[in-house]
């Protein structure tokens, strides 16, 4: 082996030595993060409430909680679906259902909840390029859902600081317009003074250009994306509707948008990467918020709970649904319109590789 091939080699194993060390010590973090905020709550939260609004619980309004929180998996795989359409991949609808629950657990049972959208990933990677389509898919699905709860959480806000005084939903609405505005201004200068940059950077690097040509293929795409946002809101809107009932089922009932302004803020803390699959972080948020809206402490807090006790089973249906697919041996292929495509396209561009795989 010549020497620069071996200092090369010796500079990647630096490199990921290095980065499996920050990977260590950001699970060191977040882990002590999670067990502080932990312990401040078990610290903080009235016993005797907690367990007289666990005491009272409605069982049929449990039921219809735990109903929603189990219909947002197939939900899930339907607002999927509509993303890899508008990739050019056209799986079927019962094997993403089988996906999404394999994903879940991976979800709930990794130290962080992008596990599970790497799981969908690599079971859904096409045979031909551009490749990350599949990765595209997942990260459009995930913007668009963030969009829609980020905008019932808007909803929930303005609801909330007409009728009471709550700073939480003050910030809400302040946060939002700034960001539209920062969020419309760095469209407007990406228009405008770096689109030749980038039309550059594009032609020199082809990671670039597979994102150029998934930008493309999602802006062609009108129908499937219209789904996504419809089916995105419709996520949302049952999340939602499933904390409202199992805070319902504590007697701690409020107003929906009240709950969808709670569900909101605590889904954004919970993404922050600081905390095991946010862990401590969504409750704490989620009592917090839900206290300044006139729901007991103690209450929101068990019905935080609640939430993570009633999805456990449902991830470990997960689990074993991903077990099982590991011995299926022909399972059912998606229709790759690009592959199909590629016979007919134009000679300028390269054909794929590979032959296109039917259901």
């Amino acid at each position: 082996m010549s020497e620069p091939s071996t200092a090369s080699s010796a500079r990647d194993a630096a490199i990921g030595s290095v980065r499996a060390d920050r990977r260590a010590w950001a699970l060191w973090v977040q882990t002590a993060i999670s067990l502080a905020l932990g312990a401040v709550l078990l610290l903080v939260v009235d016993w005797s409430e907690l367990y007289a609004s666990l005491a009272g619980t409605r069982p049929l309004w449990i039921a219809a909680g735990f109903f929603l929180l189990a219909l947002q998996y197939p939900v899930t795989a339907i607002k999927w679906r509509a993303s890899l359409e508008a990739h050019g991949l056209r799986w079927p609808l019962l094997r993403l259902c089988r996906i999404v629950a394999g994903a879940a657990f991976f979800n709930n049972f990794l130290p962080s909840s992008i596990g599970g959208d790497g799981y969908r990933v690599a079971r859904t990677w096409p045979e031909s390029a551009p490749k990350s389509r599949a990765l595209s898919a997942v990260v459009v699905e995930r913007l668009l859902g963030l969009g829609a709860l980020v905008f019932l959480g808007l909803i929930g806000a303005v609801w909330v600081a007409v009728r009471q005084d709550a700073p939480t939903a003050r910030l809400y609405v302040l946060g939002s317009v700034l960001a539209l505005l920062v969020g419309s201004v760095g469209l407007v200068s990406v228009r405008s003074a770096l689109r030749d940059r980038i039309a550059a950077a594009i032609r020199e690097r082809p990671k670039f250009a597979a994102l150029a040509r998934n930008v493309a293929l999602v802006r062609a795409a009108r129908g499937p994306m219209m789904r996504l946002v419809v089916h995105s809101f419709v996520f949302h809107f049952i999340a939602v509707l499933a904390v409202y009932f199992i805070l319902g089922a504590l007697g701690a009932t409020t107003g929906y948008w009240s709950v969808a302004l709670v569900v909101a803020v605590s889904g954004l803390a919970a993404a922050l990467p600081i905390s095991l699959n946010g862990l401590g972080v969504q409750e704490g948020s989620f009592a917090f918020v839900a206290a300044q809206l006139g729901v007991p402490f103690d209450s929101a807090l068990a019905a935080a709970v609640v939430v993570r006790v009633l999805v456990l089973p449902l991830t470990l249906i997960g689990g074993a649904v991903h077990l099982a697919d590991l011995h299926v041996t022909d399972p059912e292929q998606p229709i790759d319109e690009l592959a199909e495509a590629a016979p007919v396209a134009d000679e300028s561009r390269p054909a794929a590789r590979a032959t296109p795989s039917r259901r």
